[in-house]
């Protein structure tokens, strides 16, 4: 048996979409997507409640006629310094325009800026970015804030890997050989 749906975007744009009540909730809210030309998101029914994926339409609460809605989640957060806009991008990857004396010119940064959970932008053109391992990604204007790398944190080995295998290897050795061992207090 095939039912017809609304399901229509917070935008206020609609779209009838026909399922059968065998497919599964992601199926419809696939067609959802096509129909309205809309990106990822979740599908509510009329009482707000989530509509998990995978569940057959038929176990769901959705009839013929039913009102529902397609929540977009690949929607952008923007700030903004004196003349410069920052975006996170649904992926975590960020784009900047406006003014490059504010911040506009991310490009030496680009490569760092992927998993970004937070922006703070500065009003006299600096930004830094919060990424999801917790470290801190700053552009923009240097002598406001744009600039973070005196105080950058750097790791490297202190020995090689091939250093550390062979003193390891010597200390087993050491230990095999039954020669007596000076244990320092």
């Amino acid at each position: 048996m095939l039912i017809d749906v609304e399901v229509g975007l917070i935008s206020g744009r609609k779209a009838i979409v026909q399922a059968a009540l065998d497919e599964t909730v992601g199926t419809l809210k696939r067609r959802a997507q096509v129909a309205l030309g809309a990106g990822t998101g979740r599908l509510l029914d009329s009482s707000g409640r989530v509509l998990e994926g995978s569940v057959p339409i038929k176990k769901t609460r959705v009839q013929n006629g039913d009102s529902l809605t397609l929540l977009c989640t690949n929607t952008v957060e923007i700030h903004a310094s004196a003349g410069a806009f920052a975006a996170i991008l649904h992926d975590g990857s960020v784009v900047c325009w406006g003014d490059v004396h504010f911040g506009a010119d991310s490009s030496t940064v680009q490569t760092r800026l992927k998993n970004v959970q937070q922006i703070q932008a500065s009003r006299d053109g600096a930004f830094a970015a919060i990424l999801g391992d917790g470290s801190v990604v700053t552009w923009g204007n240097a002598e406001r804030g744009g600039d973070s790398s005196a105080v950058q944190v750097f790791s490297f080995p202190l020995f090689t890997d091939s250093f550390c295998d062979t003193l390891l290897q010597e200390v087993f050795h050491f230990y095999e050989s039954g020669l007596p061992a000076r244990h320092l207090p």
